[in-house]
């Protein structure tokens, strides 16, 4: 009975994505990047440009690139009082998969997003930092009748530094997608 069920509820998640097979997806999206637990930056803004294939109905690959500005943290000194510093800017591109009800049908379709990405920050007087990292989170895109999705979505990022531990950021964008079916049908 459990096996049954599991299948049923396969299927009924999948039904609605049916038409998402051969479904790419491009835009571009602008939000915010706010360190966690790490004063070394405060957050910044962020914009970029993705594009996500879906050739098998829940399941879809992609691609991005982003930038972001952090703020300049300021730390309190005794010595010299009050103290502001750099936060630099980062640049990242990585991959990215969505499980999930991937944006080829018309209206709300709500993924998971996990993604893999090479960054670099670079800040003044402090030596450039290249790491990759892990991201993940939940997203949501409305697409319009008119093959255009309203896009938003969370991701929890995590990069090792080393000996020093990790840095971690909470990133949130919205984002605008074109949609090109590469089957006929409803889209």
């Amino acid at each position: 009975m459990k096996s049954k069920l599991t299948i049923l509820l396969i299927l009924l998640l999948a039904a609605p994505s049916a038409f998402a097979i051969g479904d790419i997806a491009i835009g571009p999206f602008y939000g915010m990047a706010m360190p966690v637990a790490n004063d070394a930056a405060k957050s910044g803004m962020m914009y970029g440009v993705q594009a996500k294939v879906a050739l098998v109905p829940m399941l879809a690959v992609g691609a991005h690139y982003n930038s972001r500005s952090y703020g300049n943290p300021t730390i309190e000194s005794e010595l010299l009082g009050e103290i502001e510093f750099d936060g630099g800017s980062v640049t990242s591109m990585g991959l990215d998969a969505f499980l999930g009800k991937i944006g080829g049908t018309v209206g709300p379709n709500f993924y998971f997003a996990a993604s893999y990405s090479t960054f670099k920050w670079k800040r003044d007087i402090v030596e450039e930092v290249s790491q990759s990292a892990l991201a993940i989170g939940p997203g949501l895109e409305i697409v319009l009748p008119m093959k255009v999705g309203i896009e938003g979505r969370a991701m929890f990022e995590v990069a090792s530094t080393g000996e020093d531990g990790s840095w971690k950021a909470l990133m949130w964008y919205i984002g605008v997608n074109y949609h090109i079916s590469l089957t006929p049908g409803p889209m």
